[in-house]
C-alpha cells in the first residue's frame, strides 16, 4: 500500500510539472524581464509612429506644392483666356469683295480669315480716328512736295498749330485722362502701321528717353519736334530735351519731384 501511495505522488507530481511546462510554452506565463525590456525597446525606439510621422511630413508638403502649382496654372489659363477672348460674327461678302480678299490672301500666304480681321482691326483702331479728327490719306510722293514748300520756320509753325488743335483733343478723346501715360499710349498709337506717321522706340523705362523714326526728311522732323514737345509739356506736364535729325527725333524727358 505504501509502494501504491508513493507511485501515485510521483505520479501527480509528474502531471504537475508537465502542466507547468505546457503553461510556459503556451505564453500563459510570461518572463517579466522580458516583457519589461519590449515595453522599454516600444518607448524608446517607436518605429511604426517614426515612419507614419515621416511619411505625413513627406506627403503633406508634396501635396501642399501640388495644390499650389495647379492654383498657379488655373490662374494663368485664366488670364490667358481673358486676354485671347474673342466673339464670333457671321458676316454676308459680295462675291467681288470676296475675291479681292481671297487673292490678297493668296498672295500673302495667308487665310481670307486673317486678312478680314487684318481689315476689321485697322478700322476700329485707326479709320474711326481719322474720321474723327479730319485725317486724309495722300500720296507719299505729295507730301513730300508739300512739304519742300515750306521753310523750316513754317514746318515748325505747322507743327505747333497741329499740336495746339489736334494733340490736346487726340489725348483726351482716345485715353481720357491727360497725363504722362497718356501721352505715351498715343505715341505708341501713332507708331501702328496702320497711321505710318513714324516707329517709335522705347528705352528703359529708367532712362525716360524715346527715339522716333521716319524717313521724310528733316522739316517732318521738325514738326513732330513741335508736336511731341508740346505733348510732354502740356499735357503730361515734364521737363524735356529734345533733337533732331533729317529722319529720327530723340526725347529725353524729366518727371518733377
Amino acid at each position: 500500500m505504501f509502494e501504491r501511495q508513493t507511485s501515485d505522488f510521483w505520479k501527480a507530481k509528474r502531471r504537475s510539472l508537465s502542466g507547468d511546462l505546457t503553461e510556459t510554452r503556451t505564453g500563459t506565463i510570461k518572463d517579466p524581464i522580458r516583457v519589461e525590456a519590449k515595453k522599454l525597446s516600444q518607448e524608446r525606439f517607436p518605429i511604426e509612429n517614426f515612419q507614419s510621422q515621416t511619411n505625413r511630413s513627406a506627403i503633406t508638403p508634396l501635396q501642399h506644392e501640388t495644390r499650389q502649382d495647379e492654383t498657379e496654372t488655373n490662374t494663368q489659363s485664366e488670364q490667358r483666356s481673358a486676354l485671347q477672348r474673342t466673339v464670333h460674327r457671321a458676316i454676308r461678302l459680295d462675291e467681288e469683295v470676296a475675291g479681292i480678299i481671297a487673292e490678297q490672301a493668296r498672295q500673302e500666304h495667308t487665310t481670307d480669315v486673317q486678312v478680314i480681321q487684318r481689315a476689321v482691326d485697322r478700322y476700329a483702331h485707326w479709320h474711326l480716328w481719322e474720321e474723327k479728327f479730319g485725317f486724309i490719306s495722300v500720296p507719299s510722293s505729295m507730301e513730300h512736295k508739300l512739304m519742300s514748300l515750306l521753310s523750316e520756320g513754317q514746318a515748325r509753325e505747322l507743327g505747333r498749330h497741329l499740336a495746339e488743335t489736334f494733340a490736346q483733343d487726340f489725348v483726351r478723346y482716345v485715353f481720357k485722362t491727360p497725363n504722362l501715360a497718356s501721352v505715351l499710349a498715343a505715341f505708341r498709337y501713332l507708331a501702328r502701321p496702320y497711321a505710318n506717321f513714324f516707329s517709335l522706340q522705347e528705352h528703359n523705362p529708367e532712362d525716360h528717353a524715346l527715339s522716333f523714326f521716319h524717313d521724310r526728311g528733316i522739316k517732318v522732323s521738325i514738326l513732330w519736334e513741335e508736336i511731341i514737345s508740346y505733348a510732354l509739356r502740356e499735357i503730361a506736364r515734364v521737363e524735356v530735351r529734345i533733337e533732331h535729325t533729317a529722319n529720327q527725333i530723340t526725347v529725353h524727358y524729366t518727371i518733377p519731384k
